[in-house]
C-alpha cells in the first residue's frame, strides 16, 4: 500500500507539472457547455434566458423557483444536474478523448492516432455505465443521508445547527468521492488496446477496488479548492441569498465549476498515468 500510495502521488505531481491545453480541452468543452447555462440562468430576466434556464428550471420543479432571489437558491441544484448530465454523456466521449491525449506521449505504440476513434467508440458504452451508475450511488447515499433518523443522529452528536449542518455536508462529500474513487479507473481500462465492456468495466472496478486508499487521498487532495466553494454554498446557500447579494451564488457556481473541472482532469490523468505504470512493472 504504502508503495502504490507514493506511486499515485507520484503520478499526481507529475499530472500536476505536465499540464497541457490539448490533454485538457476536451474537459473544457464540458466546462464551456456550464459555464453557458449559468451565463443563461443569472440572466434570467431575458427572453433568452428564460427560453433555455428558466425552461430547464421550470421542467425540473415548476415555476414556483423561477423568481428572484429565490431562483439563486435553486440554482446550485440546476446546475449540479446539468453537470451530471454533461459528465455522463458528453463526457462518455470527451473523457476518453483526454485520457488517450494523456496517454500517448506514454506508450505512443499502444495509442496510435489513427486509433481515436475505434477507441472512443469502444470505451463509449463502459464510461457511460460508469457515469450513470456512479450518479445513482452517490444520488442514493444523498437520500439515505438526508432522512430525517439520521439528520437527527447527526445533530444529536453536534448539538449545534451550524455545526451540524457542516458535518452532514462534509460528510456527504466525503462518501461522494468515495464512490467517485471506485470508478474512476474505468474510463482509464476502457481506452485500453482491446477493451471490450466487461473487461474495461469490471478491470476498472478492480482497479479502484484495488488501489482506492491512495486513490482516495489523491480525489481528495485534488478536489480541496472546490471542495471548499461547495461547502460554502451547501451550508451558507440560503443566508448569501437572503442576507448578502443572490448574484454571489452564481459567482461561486462558476468558480466552482473551473476548479472542479481541473481538479476532474488532474485526478484522471494521474489515475492514468498511476494504470500506466502498474502494468509497466506487471510486465
Amino acid at each position: 500500500m504504502a508503495r502504490d500510495t507514493r506511486t499515485i502521488r507520484a503520478a499526481a505531481l507529475e499530472a500536476l507539472g505536465s499540464f497541457r491545453f490539448h490533454e485538457f480541452a476536451p474537459f473544457a468543452w464540458i466546462l464551456a457547455a456550464e459555464l453557458v447555462v449559468l451565463f443563461l440562468a443569472m440572466n434570467l430576466g431575458t427572453a433568452w434566458g428564460m427560453a433555455s434556464a428558466g425552461w430547464l428550471a421550470n421542467r425540473m420543479t415548476g415555476d414556483r423557483v423561477l423568481h428572484y432571489p429565490i431562483f439563486y437558491a435553486f440554482l446550485p441544484t440546476l446546475m449540479t444536474n446539468v453537470e451530471a448530465v454533461l459528465y455522463a454523456f458528453a463526457g462518455s466521449v470527451l473523457i476518453p478523448l483526454a485520457l488517450i491525449r494523456v496517454l500517448r506521449p506514454i506508450d505512443p505504440a499502444a495509442f496510435p492516432a489513427t486509433a481515436t476513434g475505434a477507441r472512443l467508440k469502444q470505451a463509449f458504452f463502459a464510461v457511460l455505465v460508469a457515469a450513470v451508475l456512479c450518479e445513482a450511488l452517490i444520488l442514493g447515499w444523498q437520500f439515505v443521508l438526508n432522512q430525517p433518523a439520521v439528520l437527527k443522529a447527526i445533530r444529536a452528536v453536534l448539538r449545534s445547527g451550524f455545526a451540524s449542518s457542516m458535518g452532514v455536508t462534509v460528510l456527504g462529500m466525503l462518501v461522494g468521492y468515495a464512490i467517485w474513487s471506485l470508478f474512476v479507473y474505468i474510463p482509464v481500462t476502457a481506452v485500453q488496446p482491446g477493451r471490450g465492456f466487461g473487461s474495461a468495466f469490471g478491470g476498472g472496478l478492480r482497479e479502484g477496488l484495488a488501489n482506492f486508499f491512495p486513490t482516495f487521498l489523491v480525489v481528495i487532495g485534488l478536489s480541496l479548492p472546490a471542495a471548499a466553494i461547495l461547502l460554502v454554498l451547501q451550508v451558507m446557500g440560503s443566508f448569501l441569498v437572503t442576507q448578502i447579494r443572490p448574484e454571489i451564488i452564481g459567482v461561486l457556481i462558476g468558480l466552482y465549476a473551473i476548479l472542479s473541472m481541473l481538479a476532474t482532469f488532474f485526478i484522471y490523468s494521474a489515475a492514468a498515468r498511476f494504470y500506466q505504470a502498474r502494468q509497466a512493472e506487471a510486465s
